[in-house]
């Protein structure tokens, strides 16, 4: 290659293993630097599926803790809520009892004393 065609690439060097290395030869490599490509692709591509999932999982047990406590929250509302107009009926309804109870014209009118 020329000095043109590696412009836009960057030289890195490492020290791996022996052995590693008579592993990826023996996979049909033969050339570090096509080697190196390959596993760096693989391994931007594995890490941008994986970080996604790995990023989104402890966001999504928060939000569902709070949802869950929320859902508690709304669940003890709703039986207070429910105690109330239960309460209110039973009271509606007794004053409803009161008046058919009472003989219509049995009250005094409000201007007589005595």
């Amino acid at each position: 290659m020329t000095t043109e065609d590696r412009k836009n690439q960057k030289k890195i060097q490492c020290w791996i293993a022996s052995s590693t290395w008579e592993q990826i030869e023996g996979v049909g490599y033969t050339s570090p630097t096509t080697a190196v490509t390959k596993a760096f692709e693989k391994l931007l591509k594995e890490s941008k599926e994986d970080n996604t999932g790995f990023q989104e999982i402890p966001i999504l047990k928060s939000r569902l803790e709070e949802l869950e406590k929320h859902n508690e929250t709304l669940k003890k509302e709703l039986e207070i809520s429910q105690e109330t107009h239960r309460n209110y009926m039973m009271q509606m309804q007794t004053l409803i009892n009161q008046k058919v109870i009472e003989a219509p014209g049995a009250k005094k009118p409000w201007w007589r004393f005595w």
